[in-house]
């Protein structure tokens, strides 16, 4: 995980969260959140969804039409849809916590207030792109739009190892962090879905 981790206040506020919204792969359990202090919520439009180890919630997705986005606003914007907690680990459902979320929390809480890995096994950015626009996981032509444009405005970063999207802690309370989930929405409603690009 990128993001200065270290010992210093967690908020007691804390939870562990996923969205599923529109048709789904159904809801993986997790192990890890029985005898876990720290609540599992699950933010999800189906009302039929049920779960031993997740809290359901339900929300109304933001855009109708685009369920993906609308996952998406969920999860690169939990200040808006739990505001409740200030503070929160994500993975995505296709995660499995294997430690408890306290000791994720423990070790990898970041100062600056997110904290995100990098990708496992792709090198470069470029890379990525080259993925979702080689095996159609978006529309080409906004795929190759956002390139160009981070092309125009950043060309180097093509080189740098991306970031695994799919497990964020996050410090809901500030301001840098709120307006980076703000600026990193409006990408993914701009461009690509895709919000590892």
């Amino acid at each position: 995980m990128t993001g200065t981790a270290g010992a210093w206040d967690i908020p007691s506020e804390v939870c562990v969260y996923t969205a599923l919204i529109g048709e789904h792969e159904g809801l993986n359990e997790q192990p890890a959140a029985h005898g876990s202090g720290i609540p599992f919520i699950c933010l999800t439009d189906d009302p039929s969804l049920r779960s031993d180890s997740w809290e359901i919630r339900r929300v109304r997705p933001l855009l109708g039409r685009d369920p993906v986005r609308s996952q998406r606003a969920i999860k690169l914007r939990p200040h808006d849809y739990l505001p409740d907690f200030r503070a929160s680990l994500y993975i995505d459902n296709t995660v499995l916590l294997r430690e408890s979320p306290a000791e994720i929390l423990r070790k990898y809480y970041p100062r600056s207030g997110f904290a995100i890995p990098q990708h496992s096994f792709r090198h470069k950015l470029a890379d990525e792109f080259i993925r979702v626009y080689d095996e159609g996981l978006d529309e080409g032509a906004r795929v190759v739009e956002q390139l160009n444009h981070y092309a125009l405005i950043a060309p180097d970063v093509f080189e740098e190892r991306p970031y695994w999207a799919a497990v964020q802690i996050r410090d809901h309370g500030n301001a840098a962090v709120r307006g980076l989930m703000e600026l990193w929405f409006a990408h993914v409603l701009r461009y690509s879905r895709r919000d590892q690009l």
